[in-house]
């Protein structure tokens, strides 16, 4: 409860914006209720969520970017494992990048970068 409340509070952005800048390494990763392992499934598919995303697997956070005049906050996370592929919004495939070139120039997107928004 008190995470959430520093999340609606606008405290945790401004917290993650400054450790960032002051060069903290910040890592997040998707809680998992049960880790299946790749071996215990004989496929990767089991250990993703339905967005793409290593249940219970750490991810590095790289950057944030404020757009205030479309009230947009987005964290870049790279993905060091080579497994899977955020497809959520903002994804690299989301046609959310297509609608909204300004954000894509302002968030310097590259299709060949390890990371995702």
């Amino acid at each position: 409860p008190k995470f959430m409340e520093k999340v609606a509070q606008g405290k945790f952005w401004v917290g993650l914006k400054a450790q960032l800048k002051s060069g903290v390494v910040g890592a997040c990763c998707n809680q998992a209720d049960t880790i299946v392992t790749d071996a215990e499934t004989g496929g990767e598919e089991e250990l993703l969520d339905r967005e793409g995303i290593l249940k219970g697997w750490g991810y590095p956070v790289l950057d944030t970017i404020e757009i205030n005049e479309k009230r947009l906050k987005l964290v870049k996370i790279g993905n060091p494992w080579g497994i899977g592929e955020f497809t959520g919004d903002w994804s690299n495939t989301s046609p959310l990048w297509e609608e909204n070139a300004d954000v894509a120039r302002n968030c310097k997107k590259s299709a060949t970068e390890k990371a995702f928004w």
